[in-house]
């Protein structure tokens, strides 16, 4: 009972305290303004005798008396109050009472903003600077008082465990706490069920149905408003805006004013036009800003997790774990790491793409930039230092590209671009006219086997070595590949490849070059190529 008498006298005492000061100051500022208004009062009979100023007059007049009239007001409210409250604490009993009776003392402080509303706006503003409902110390210090009483109650109200007879405040306290709170749940409750009631009934029916109504056209409304404002940037004239009587009754008596209007007309959606395409355009372009931020958020987050055990860890979680206690959940954010930063990388190349595509660049210039080299377009530079650019560039060279490009591409790729390499070769058309540029050749240049020209062509007199070479590989093989392969039997690993096997080989040649259906696919340069080929088998 203690605590809370304390809690809530604290601010009984800070409000007599503040109602002392409030008092001084509003007497001051009284006293103050009653000699400035007095030493002023010539000027405002001038200006009730000139005319035209006769309102500073009554100004003048209103807050002289206003001034005079508060005084006597105040003095009756703030004596009454203090009356009171001397016969209160006289007769307490209880320290309830002298809370009550020290109460009383300032209540003429809640009631003097109505004097002060008569009094005029400066004193009126001086008073709100200490009773303001969400700044005033009064009542920030009444609501600090009743917040703090209903938490101690809360707390009193804890718990299962009876409280003894003697503790019959406290037992009272919660008694009456919980009938306050069963009273709210039944409140509810019952509200509820009158809903329920209501919902069910023909006139809730009724009217649902025409609210839903409403709510449909307002739909229809929002939809008109979205097409008119979408068409009206692009140019189109509002047709459903009518003009106002008296324009149109101005157009049918002057042509010269409705040809001004429509000039005004148009200058007006010309204007609103321009500032509604840039609107659009810059709230496009912070669009694509907020997903190019976020995407690079992601990309960097997906890049520490990949690169730091500890963030794995945190991420994986406690609770995924296998039977033999292994926690699965790093691995699933390992994976979703991984994931997430091929995606984004792939989605970065995907758009390179479309930047390639947009310059228009030609196939030399896409092997250029996809070996490193450089490549302009108006203020932009395209280099190795844009590597989605580049790894699009290889990505498009190796898929279309020619024998000699792509044999280029994979004679003298830095080995960090086997990957790419590889996964182009994979997917390349390339091997429609070089049979012998895959296969096994897509796992070497993974592993790294192939860091030259000088291996690719080692690569390729194995692979005659092999004897894997069919009649219909060698009729599609064109004259670039046929050249390929006559540079790898002219290469230093050209003795790899037996006598056996170069005989074997030039008749696979002869049979692609006489076949009927076969020779239909050999070109003119081929077979040039090949009666080449043969002389050095």
């Amino acid at each position: 009972v203690l605590t809370s008498a304390i809690i809530l006298l604290l601010p009984v005492l800070l409000g007599a305290l503040l109602a002392v000061l409030m008092v001084v100051l509003v007497l001051a500022a009284r006293h103050a303004l009653i000699v400035i208004l007095t030493i002023i009062s010539p000027l405002a009979f001038v200006c009730y005798l000139l005319p035209g100023t006769e309102k500073w007059f009554e100004k003048w007049r209103s807050m002289f008396m206003t001034m005079l009239i508060f005084f006597p007001a105040f003095s009756l409210l703030f004596g009454g109050s203090q009356l009171a409250a001397a016969a209160i604490l006289q007769n307490a009993s209880t320290i309830i009472e002298v809370i009550l009776g020290l109460a009383v003392q300032i209540i003429a402080l809640p009631l003097t903003p109505f004097l002060f509303k008569l009094s005029g706006g400066i004193l009126n503003r001086i008073a709100g600077i200490v009773n303001n409902p969400n700044k005033g110390l009064i009542d920030r210090t009444r609501n600090w008082s009743k917040d703090k009483s209903t938490e101690v109650a809360n707390k009193r109200s804890l718990g299962n465990d009876k409280l003894k007879g003697r503790q019959l405040i406290r037992r009272a306290g919660r008694h009456m706490s919980h009938r306050q709170r069963r009273a709210k749940e039944r409140r509810e409750r019952l509200q509820q069920q009158a809903d329920n009631v209501y919902g069910g009934s023909n006139l809730h029916k009724r009217e649902d149905l025409h609210a839903k109504q409403a709510k449909r056209q307002a739909e229809v409304l929002a939809a008109q408003d979205e097409n008119r404002y979408a068409e009206a940037v692009q140019g189109h004239v509002p047709s459903d805006i009518t003009r106002s009587a008296p324009d149109r009754a101005l157009r049918r008596l002057s042509a010269q004013w409705s040809t001004r209007q429509d000039l005004r007309q148009h200058l007006k959606y010309q204007q609103f036009m321009d500032e509604a395409e840039e609107a659009t355009r810059n709230l496009a372009l912070e669009g694509i800003r907020k997903s190019n931020a976020q995407r690079a958020q992601n990309k960097k987050l997906a890049d520490n997790v990949l690169n730091n055990d500890e963030y794995q860890r945190i991420a994986g979680g406690n609770v995924y774990v296998d039977e033999h206690g292994n926690n699965l959940g790093m691995d699933a954010a390992l994976a979703t790491a991984v994931a997430a930063s091929r995606g984004e990388t792939a989605k970065s190349i995907e758009e390179a793409h479309q930047v390639i595509n947009h310059y228009k660049f030609n196939a030399q210039e896409k092997q250029e930039l996809a070996k490193g080299g450089t490549v302009y377009r108006g203020n932009r530079v395209f280099n190795r230092n844009t590597p989605y650019v580049l790894e699009a560039a290889l990505e498009d060279q190796m898929k279309n590209g020619t024998v000699d490009e792509v044999v280029d591409l994979i004679s003298h790729m830095p080995p960090e671009f086997n990957g790419s390499v590889a996964a182009g070769l994979a997917s390349s058309s390339v091997k429609g006219k070089a049979p012998f540029l895959g296969g096994k050749l897509i796992d070497d240049i993974v592993k790294g086997s192939i860091p030259d020209e000088d291996a690719l062509l080692k690569y390729v007199a194995e692979w005659v070595e092999g004897g894997k070479f069919k009649s219909e590989d060698v009729s599609i093989t064109d004259a670039q590949g046929v050249k390929l392969l006559q540079k790898a039997f002219n290469s230093r690993h050209g003795s790899i490849v037996t006598a056996e096997k170069r005989a074997a080989f030039r008749k696979k040649i002869n049979e692609a070059l006489t076949e009927r259906e076969l020779k239909r696919n050999v070109t003119e340069a081929a077979k040039e190529q090949y009666g080449i080929l043969k002389t050095m088998l």
